[in-house]
């Protein structure tokens, strides 16, 4: 998913079907799909949820959404775009959002 949607920034939130249709989409876009994908394989919904929280990012703090997925009792962080490698997680401030499908 992350190589075949484009990482677009400035785009508005989109619907996973209106993001596939697109095939660009912003970080909350992307994470949304990943998580309709995960809950379309059959994933149960208490173990995938999208993260939302601020990140710093060359000396700023940026906002940021990604995918975390639950697998024997730890949480594994996926990103869509890629940006949480790079960036440091020292000063992140979150926001858990659950996808009711």
């Amino acid at each position: 998913m992350r190589d075949f949607i484009e990482f677009y920034p400035s785009i508005h939130v989109n619907t996973p079907k209106n993001t596939i249709k697109l095939r660009k989409g912003n970080c909350l876009s992307k994470a949304y799909l990943l998580v309709s994908l995960y809950r379309a394989f059959g994933m149960p919904e208490e173990h995938v949820r999208v993260i939302v929280g601020e990140l710093l990012s060359k000396e700023m703090l940026i906002e940021h959404a990604w995918v975390e997925v639950r697998c024997d009792c730890t949480w594994f962080q996926q990103d869509g775009t890629d940006n949480v490698a790079f960036l440091s997680l020292d000063s992140l401030k979150i926001e858990i959002i659950t996808i009711h499908l």
